[in-house]
């Protein structure tokens, strides 16, 4: 058990005894806060339990007549993990008398009564908007039931309660119409933060807890919240405040990049991209993530870094260098077009002439050291220069980001322009004002957001009396030297990469998310060299989940932002009922293709059924959705004849399905 209780596991034995393994071990807020729980006060835990050799104890009671606990059914309130699977063993050296075992005390089993029935309440909330983004209460929400999923991860324990539990809760919330949160979204936050692990927890497992939460949820929703709650902003600070901790206290070397950000007064957030991109800018260009999926991987990143004007975005530019204790100027750059960004890793060399060798030529070849770091104040340079007739900058950076080859074809030959791929090293860093970022998010669908580490100039964390500089790191010393090299990483990360591909393959997921996936790697490729390591470890690999979360909430914000400033703009123009009546129109939309979902995820149904499952209001729009849904692939539509009458079968696709 956990949250407000004291850390245990609780497990059932044989017969009417209940076992508890307590694995809490720091004294006094571990088994003497149990046996003060369970029993009050000078009571203590020897008395009826024995220690075992790690510290913790087994507990045995006595089950009051009658009453019966389930296995790992689920049927247990969230909280307790039960471990069974029919060969739970609880050691003694000596096998107490059962009949002599204490009864389990009225606190215990209050905590062990199955949760009420889940209820529909139908009607209990309106539809929110989507340009407004998840409702606060369920933000937070959500973020507490993802976090209970990276413990799980952490504690190398696949605890399949907790999994099971929490598909539960977040199915809950994406059934709730007022929480802004789909089934997809749950699926997906779900799929990322379970762990995996292909011996204990393999796929097939995985997709079993998640389908069986659906069958016991079912279309379960949840009151909407009444009374004060946090805004969107706050959870947005909360969040972001304790993923700073779980960063930052993890390493002695991320505590001082901690400690100079804030000496500064600048963002210990953005100080930190700046460091591992500047300790990228020195990784050899052969040094690469292997060919796990399709080639080897460059580890050439960029950073929006993002904030105001003013924000300090300048100087945490220059805080990284004085860190790291080195000089990269010579690297440092600032171009604004396509053909400007490949000519920084070009110049003119003398080599012999192939025609005559007695000769020389003057040609274009590669930089040394071929490494750049591209730095751009502000994103709208950028941007305003690829709407230009013939402006090739976001496409050419998009190449560059992946260390693809990079050329250009004017008309001449001493204008042409050629970098052969995964011959250079690029580090890039955008600064991003919110209100300014449509254009890069718009990008969406062509990976550039993917392809960026979204991070914050603002940090609330900052100390009013800020703490003394603590000088650098003399990172210089740990700079590596392998010109070729492969990084390895966890099996279970590969695992995942080769299911993505699995699933892309068969229509199934975000095509987009290899690109999320490849950014992480790189960002825990650099956290392992900023330590002095060679490969990506698990801890590096956690790290950089937290820091691609804080990614994704910092271009979530600013889309909220871009809406803001939207809805602002259409007010100003008298058009904001037109905007309402279509956006209330989606949502009634979108309502109805969520509703037939969950009818075919039981199986298929004929246009009737699904029609008189339906409210008055929703069958006036059940052609549409079928017909979207329908052409998007997701449900298949079958015409036949029944009784001399037109009939429709539907059900849904196998991909979906699966």
């Amino acid at each position: 058990m956990w949250m407000s209780r004291p850390r245990a596991l609780v497990g059932v034995a044989c017969g009417p005894v209940l076992a508890i393994d307590l694995d809490e071990k720091d004294g006094k807020n571990g088994i003497d806060n149990w046996a003060t729980w369970c029993w009050g006060e000078n009571v203590h835990v020897e008395d009826f339990a024995q220690k075992t050799l790690s510290g913790g104890a087994h507990i045995l009671y006595m089950l009051p007549e009658g009453m019966q606990l389930g296995d790992s059914s689920g049927k247990l309130p969230n909280g307790v993990d039960v471990r069974g699977y029919g060969g739970q063993i609880v050691a003694y050296q000596e096998l107490p008398i059962v009949s002599e075992l204490p009864i389990a005390p009225e606190a215990l089993l209050e905590a062990l009564k199955p949760p009420p029935p889940r209820e529909r309440r139908s009607g209990s909330a309106t539809v929110r908007d989507p340009s407004l983004g998840l409702h606060p209460y369920a933000a937070r929400a959500i973020g507490y039931e993802l976090d209970r999923l990276d413990e799980c991860a952490r504690g190398g324990d696949m605890w399949d309660n907790t999994t099971y539990a929490v598909a539960c809760n977040l199915i809950e919330i994406a059934n709730s119409p007022w929480s802004g949160y789909t089934l997809e979204q749950a699926h997906a936050d779900w799929l990322n933060h379970a762990p995996v692990d292909n011996a204990g927890f393999p796929e097939s497992r995985r997709n079993q807890k998640w389908d069986s939460a659906v069958a016991t949820v079912g279309d379960a929703d949840r009151e909407e919240p009444e009374g004060q709650y946090l805004s969107a902003q706050e959870v947005f600070d909360e969040w972001i405040e304790q993923a700073q901790h779980r960063i930052f206290d993890a390493t002695p070397i991320l505590q001082h990049i901690r400690a100079a950000a804030h000496s500064r007064m600048l963002g210990s957030g953005a100080v930190l991209a700046n460091v591992l991109g500047r300790v990228l800018a020195e990784v050899p260009p052969g040094v690469v993530l292997p060919p796990t999926i399709g080639s080897a991987a460059s580890l050439n990143l960029g950073f929006a870094m993002v904030g105001q004007s003013g924000d300090g975005k300048s100087a945490t530019f220059k805080c990284g260098a004085e860190i790291l204790g080195i000089n990269q100027k010579h690297l440092e750059i600032g171009v604004g077009s396509g053909e400007g960004l490949i000519e920084s890793f070009l110049e003119e060399q003398t080599v012999p002439d192939p025609r005559d060798p007695t000769k020389s030529i003057r040609v274009k070849g590669l930089v040394t050291p071929p490494s750049r770091i591209f730095n751009v104040d502000e994103v709208e340079q950028l941007t305003k220069a690829s709407g230009r007739e013939g402006a090739t900058i976001m496409s050419i950076l998009r190449t560059a980001l992946t260390g693809g080859a990079m050329k250009s074809a004017n008309a001449t030959a001493e204008r042409r322009r050629s970098v052969d791929s995964e011959t250079y090293r690029l580090v890039t860093y955008l600064g991003v004002q919110p209100t300014k970022s449509g254009p890069l998010l718009n990008e969406a669908d062509a990976g550039t957001p993917q392809r960026l580490l979204w991070i914050s100039t603002v940090d609330k964390t900052v100390p009013l009396e800020k703490p003394e500089w603590p000088g650098s790191i003399d990172w210089a010393g740990m700079i590596i030297y392998a010109n070729q090299y492969e990084v390895q990483y966890p099996q279970h990360v590969k695992d995942l990469l080769m299911q993505q591909r699995y699933d892309r393959v068969h229509g199934k997921g975000d095509p987009l998310e290899s690109h999320l996936m490849l950014t992480r790697l790189k960002v825990a490729a650099a956290l392992a060299f900023l330590h002095d390591e060679m490969d990506i470890t698990d801890q590096w690999w956690t790290l950089s989940g937290y820091l691609m979360e804080w990614s994704k909430k910092e271009q979530d914000r600013c889309r909220a932002v871009l809406n803001e400033v939207g809805s602002a703009a259409a007010r100003s123009r008298g058009r904001t009922s037109v905007v309402e009546e279509e956006a209330a129109d989606a949502l009634r939309l979108d309502a109805v293709k969520e509703r037939i979902r969950q009818i075919l995820r039981k199986g298929e149904s004929t246009w009737t059924q699904i029609h008189d499952r339906l409210s008055p209001k929703q069958r006036e729009l059940l052609e549409s959705a079928v017909e979207e849904l329908s052409t998007r692939g997701e449900v298949v539509v079958e015409e036949g004849e029944y009784r001399g009458r037109r009939s429709r079968k539907l059900r849904l696709a196998r991909s979906t399905k699966e």
